[in-house]
């Protein structure tokens, strides 16, 4: 067609692992072995993030992480004080495994309420009801499918570093579960990407 390369363009993409963990079907050919082989074996979880931002603070004021432990820790065990950060009264927790996938399933309001449950389990009353959220869901974005990876049983780091590639020369794979060095990170999948890059232009 006019206006398109003459020659097939080389490009990188975590994507296509994502969706064959899947299932999703993708475009011919299949890909051999040393990179499909990987893919299967490695894991790739669901891990969100709820932010709730108060009017103000309620708690005391050097106390930056709360913990519950044992049955009281279900489903919401941590909370970590992210004010500094974000500039507003504010907590952070994450959500992971199972329940983080239910939670996809769930209203905003819904997440909230659940959360806020906990929290006045151990602060009462003196929690107030947020002016703000903000939840993840990583599971249901259609450009991530997924959280990040993980080794799974019957897999190792040695095939976070064999499902890059390149294949055949112009297939280039990156992402942090490319990255056996420090996969699930994002310092991770920056380094996968600049590999990437070299390799395409042809750099050692």
């Amino acid at each position: 067609m006019e206006g398109l390369p003459s020659t097939p363009p080389r490009w990188s993409s975590q994507s296509r692992w994502a969706c064959s963990r899947q299932g999703w079907s993708s475009s011919p050919p299949a890909l051999p072995d040393t990179v499909a082989g990987p893919i299967a074996r490695l894991g790739m979880g669901v891990f969100n993030k709820v932010f709730l931002q108060f009017p103000e603070r309620f708690r005391q004021s050097d106390v930056c992480a709360i913990r519950q432990h044992g049955r009281a820790g279900v489903p919401w065990h941590s909370w970590y004080d992210v004010s500094v950060v974000s500039g507003e009264p504010m907590l952070l927790t994450f959500v992971g495994g199972d329940w983080g996938r239910e939670i996809e399933k769930m209203s905003g309001e819904e997440v909230v309420s659940s959360a806020l449950g906990s929290l006045r389990r151990i602060y009462r009353d003196s929690v107030p009801d947020p002016v703000g959220h903000w939840i993840t869901r990583w599971g249901a974005d259609l450009l991530a499918l997924r959280s990040y990876s993980y080794v799974a049983v019957g897999s190792s780091h040695a095939d976070h570093d064999a499902m890059a590639g390149p294949i055949d020369g112009v297939l280039h794979f990156a992402g942090e579960a490319t990255c056996g060095q420090e996969p699930a990170t994002v310092h991770g999948a920056l380094h996968s990407g600049h590999r990437a890059a070299e390799h395409i232009r042809g750099s050692p």
